[in-house]
């Protein structure tokens, strides 16, 4: 954590030196910073901090918003391997996109899937095709109706 310290006063000194007219290549130079080294430290940091708890990883884009949201046993286990291997296709995709992550631990894995259910129906992330149309959410309907036999 001391080391994104040094990070955020290194960024805050940038910015301020921004704030100065005629200052146009520092300014290029802060949205590099922001966008890629600065970006990734942060990242970085909270990869490292992530707990192995059951629970519910929302990833984000440069711009705040949702574009996937997921749920796991070990939240630590699962965010990491998104990052620690190569991906392909769709998920390659998602992994360069991801800017910011947030976490929500939960008590147990069923209580993290029913979360998930419903940020995804709240937010309906492009990136999670499955449970966002609500047609192929994982429950069973249970109602008083009588069970009829087939028998013929």
């Amino acid at each position: 954590m001391e080391s994104m310290g040094k990070h955020f006063r290194n960024w805050e000194c940038f910015s301020l030196l921004s704030l100065l007219p005629g200052v146009k290549y520092l300014r290029t130079y802060i949205r590099f910073l922001k966008g890629s080294f600065f970006m990734e430290a942060l990242m970085k940091e909270k990869l490292n901090i992530l707990p192995e708890a059951p629970g519910c990883y929302i990833y984000k884009d440069e711009n705040g918003e949702i574009l996937y949201i997921g749920k796991s046993k070990c939240l630590k286990k699962r965010v990491r391997s998104y990052f620690n291997k190569t991906q392909i296709g769709k998920t390659a995709r998602l992994v360069r996109l991801i800017n910011d992550l947030e976490y929500i631990v939960t008590d147990s894995e069923k209580e993290a899937l029913l979360l998930e259910m419903s940020l995804i129906h709240t937010y309906k992330p492009p990136f999670n095709i499955q449970l966002k149309d609500g047609t192929s959410y994982p429950y069973i309907k249970i109602t008083n109706e009588k069970i009829r036999s087939s028998r013929s």
